[in-house]
């Protein structure tokens, strides 16, 4: 019971420090007041010349004439005005306002015009052997400059157009010359039925003929040494 009633032990209430007590505080080094004397505090006054004074008695005691004072004093004023030109900006030759700032001068409509405009890249397929050769010889799709050494060429491919029937180029056209009017044409070759094994043989030589045609055009070498078909 003895323990137990020692661990339970509380001090009194009256015989409790109050909250803080023993914290040591550090004194606050207050900045110490000034006698007034300081630069900061000192009035600036501008020296006064014998024009400002003038004007001044002028406008004291001639109260009725300040608009000939003021025509009086237009021309030095226009001088002043003269001499403090803003200074010009070198792109898009506008004058730039003293209380303008160069940030919100740059951001501007008539100074962004005159900057050089960013064009996106080129949307042209980079896989593309056409493209690829073209880029071997020097032409860069992104500057967008025509073809050709000096870059005067066509600058968009020629837009396709279908043609449904298999006619070559010319087919129709009026044959003016006597020798091709009179000339006897072939007569056209009869179709054959085929069976069934010169059927898949046409398929596979059909099918050959694509893979061909795919390897010229898609094919690629970097990828055909990784796979190791090479």
């Amino acid at each position: 019971m003895t323990s137990y009633e020692d661990e339970e032990y509380e001090v009194p209430l009256r015989d409790q420090r109050y909250f803080g007590a023993g914290i040591k505080r550090k004194r606050v080094p207050f900045v110490s007041s000034s006698d007034g004397s300081l630069a900061t505090h000192a009035q600036s006054r501008e020296p006064t010349t014998g024009e400002a004074a003038s004007n001044a008695y002028l406008s004291i005691v001639l109260k009725r004439n300040n608009f000939k004072f003021q025509k009086i004093q237009a021309p030095s004023d226009a001088v002043a005005t003269r001499d403090a030109q803003p200074p010009v900006c070198e792109i898009c030759k506008l004058p730039v306002a003293g209380d303008e700032s160069s940030q919100r001068h740059a951001a501007s409509i008539a100074h962004q015009i005159c900057l050089p405009h960013n064009y996106p890249p080129s949307a042209l397929d980079r896989q593309r052997k056409g493209l690829n050769i073209l880029q071997t010889h020097g032409w860069d799709p992104d500057q967008r400059q025509g073809l050709g050494v000096t870059g005067e060429g066509i600058l968009h491919p020629v837009r396709a157009q279908e043609k449904p029937d298999r006619l070559g180029l010319g087919h129709g056209m009026e044959e003016s010359s006597p020798k091709k009017a009179n000339r006897v044409r072939p007569a056209k070759p009869q179709a054959q039925r085929l069976d069934a094994g010169k059927m898949k043989q046409l398929d596979l030589e059909t099918r050959r003929k694509d893979k061909q045609l795919r390897d010229v055009f898609y094919r690629s070498d970097d990828v055909e040494k990784y796979l190791g078909n090479s």
